[in-house]
């Protein structure tokens, strides 16, 4: 599917942009945000998402999910690992 974020520009203008990535809009609380991303697919590798995202307290990680078997698949176990580091790991 398509997510749409809306932000202001440093002028204020409100923009919009629509990505494919459904990550942008999955952490509701705002206490993990996503700071960039590719995807990425071929029959050898399959479905793939490298991000880095960023929580409340400014800790900083890297995301790497690679052969997954579908598109959507890519972003959940994603999301699912990015969860499980920050409420796992002790900074």
């Amino acid at each position: 599917g398509t997510e749409k974020t809306e932000f202001s520009t440093v002028a204020g203008i409100p923009k919009a942009i629509e990505s494919t990535n459904s990550l942008l809009n999955s952490f509701p609380d705002d206490s993990i945000k996503i700071v960039g991303g590719k995807t990425g697919h071929t029959e050898l590798a399959g479905y793939c998402f490298v991000a880095k995202f960023i929580d409340a307290n400014q800790h900083e990680i890297i995301s790497v999910v690679l052969d997954t078997p579908s598109e959507a698949e890519r972003f959940k176990q994603t999301a699912r690992l990015v969860r499980w580091i920050y409420d796992s790991y002790e900074w």
